[in-house]
């Protein structure tokens, strides 16, 4: 009996070691992970980061001194690694360390002698959660007894949440070409688009800007989209901070390409481009075998063009002097393309966006028909806007309409197989908002000052009386936001801008949220400023 009671107590010793060492490893195990903390609610508050040992200007630190920032919590390390930036660059090497709640940058040498830096840490830096934060963290300072004074400050119009933005100047040189391979600073603007960065040198630069989408802190023109300046030089100086505006234009300054082409009918054909084209394109820029065609409707990269029947089973079309919004131009080219030989006995007709539109594209001048409502039967004749496309008259575009269309075609000598004699019915529901109101306001006039007023539904766009008072009428309910641009060339629309030459853009600017138009009713917003209108 005695030695049972040994044997098992030497057992329960042997698995009590071993179970005591487990767990003493696996806490060693997790005391070592920069794993994510566990339960609670979600962490969604981005990491404060403050600088520790030197202050934002600081002059004659010693060149031997590594920069320390306190942190709030545990960091991305990779995160870390890709947001710290050492201007000027390549000047001195550095490695950065993370000491529990510390970010150390260590010079590998020295600071250089008489030399001023500027730390940038970028809204790449995340904790363990991916809290990205708000915006750059910068610190200045010089290892000699001065340091410069000169600032930027300003704001980009346009920017999405997520866009990885960039501005980029420098003082080196005066071509964009030479900016994009190699800036001498960067700096990123805040989540509300607004940017300043400080203590920079009494020199001429050159800035622009651009969307990091693939995130790789150059600019890629098959990747990246632009944010043009209202001004590409800055003179600085100690005593004035520069002020800059910026727009986000989502498109690149390579020039266009055909990317497919596509015969839809005999009468009309479809171009795919490899961006969006310009709408102030001419029509003498599409031939087809030499000949004109009739027109063309832009939608983005799509063009469709309105032609001559095609007959024969192959045609080429030619494409001279097209242009994009960038006013850069496709290389003039042929292409030739198999004609779609339409085959169907009966003609397809639809009515949209006030519109009558025919499969195939019908060319009559007009058609007439019979219009069947709840409350009267009428005849009434619809009018040719281009091949295919119809509309009815004034009076009753400006009336909502709910019934049936009876329409009987012409022939057509095209598609003389196509069931021309027989009566096509067409359903129109046309919606005409009558119970309208308007928006009245008072501005400094301007010649070139355009007001938009604008929600996820609807644009409407008036300029200013020379008195300052400006009125937009016949506004359905909803809340909208009013923003204004500066038309430089009074065309009506706002311009992108150009690289080369450069063209400053025209920007959006907001001027007031929330405006709540009512039925029958007068919204006056009184009387509104803007710095920038000539």
């Amino acid at each position: 009996m005695r030695i049972i009671k040994i044997f098992i107590s030497y057992d329960m010793k042997k698995y009590t070691l071993l179970i005591l060492f487990l767990f003493s490893f696996g806490n060693l195990f997790n005391c070592a992970s920069q794993g994510l903390p566990g339960g609670g609610p979600k962490d969604s508050t981005p990491p404060a980061i403050s600088p520790e040992n030197i202050t934002n200007g600081s002059t004659n630190v010693d060149q031997y001194t590594n920069i320390t920032f306190q942190i709030s919590e545990k960091l991305d390390e990779i995160s870390v690694k890709k947001a710290i930036t050492i201007f000027p660059l390549n000047l001195t090497d550095f490695s950065i360390q993370i000491k529990r709640k510390k970010i150390i940058i260590v010079p590998k040498s020295k600071w250089e002698e008489n030399q001023f830096y500027t730390i940038i840490i970028d809204r790449n830096l995340c904790d363990l959660r991916k809290n990205y934060i708000n915006q750059i963290i910068s610190l200045s300072f010089s290892t000699g007894n001065k340091i410069p004074t000169g600032s930027i400050m300003g704001q980009i119009y346009g920017l999405n949440k997520d866009d990885n933005s960039m501005i980029i100047f420098s003082s080196l040189t005066n071509s964009l070409d030479s900016l994009f391979n190699k800036y001498e600073y960067y700096l990123q603007p805040d989540n509300k688009g607004a940017f300043h960065f400080n203590y920079l040198p009494s020199k001429k630069i050159i800035v622009f800007g651009f969307i990091d989408n693939d995130n790789n802190k150059k600019y890629e023109p098959k990747f990246d989209d632009l944010i043009l300046p209202n001004k590409l030089f800055i003179n600085l100086n100690d005593t004035i901070t520069s002020n800059l505006d910026f727009t986000v234009v989502r498109d690149n300054f390579l020039a266009p390409k055909v990317i497919k082409i596509e015969n839809i009918y005999q009468n009309e054909t479809k171009l795919t481009f490899s961006k969006p084209i310009s709408q102030m394109n001419d029509k003498n820029s599409f031939k087809i075998n030499g000949i004109s065609i009739d027109t063309f409707i832009v939608k983005e990269k799509t063009v469709n063009i309105i032609h001559n029947y095609l007959y024969t089973d192959s045609v080429t079309i030619s494409i001279n002097n097209l242009f994009d919004n960038f006013n850069k131009f496709l290389s003039d080219t042929s292409i030739k393309f198999i004609v779609n030989k339409f085959s169907d006995s009966s003609y397809t007709l639809q009515y949209k966006n006030m519109q009558l539109i025919t499969t195939p594209l019908l060319d009559t001048t007009s058609l007439k028909g019979e219009l069947i409502t709840a409350d009267d039967t009428t005849f009434q004749t619809l009018y040719k806007k281009y091949s295919g496309f119809y509309e009815f008259e004034k009076q009753l575009k400006n009336k909502s309409i709910k019934g049936k269309f009876l329409i009987t075609l012409p022939n057509n000598k095209h598609y003389s197989f196509l069931n021309s004699d027989s009566t096509y019915s067409v359903n129109i529901n046309q919606i005409v908002n009558t119970d309208s109101g308007r928006v009245i306001g008072q501005i400094p006039y301007s010649s070139e000052l355009v007001l938009i007023l604008l929600n996820e539904k609807y644009y409407f766009q008036t300029r200013p009386n020379k008195n300052g008072n400006f009125l937009f009428d016949n506004l359905p309910s909803g809340k909208f936001q009013l923003y204004y641009y500066l038309d430089k060339n009074g065309n009506n629309c706002i311009d992108n801008g150009n690289i080369y030459p450069f063209i400053p853009p025209e920007i959006k600017k907001p001027l007031m949220n929330d405006i709540q138009v009512r039925a029958h009713w007068d919204t006056e917003i009184g009387e509104l400023t803007i710095k920038d209108a000539e």
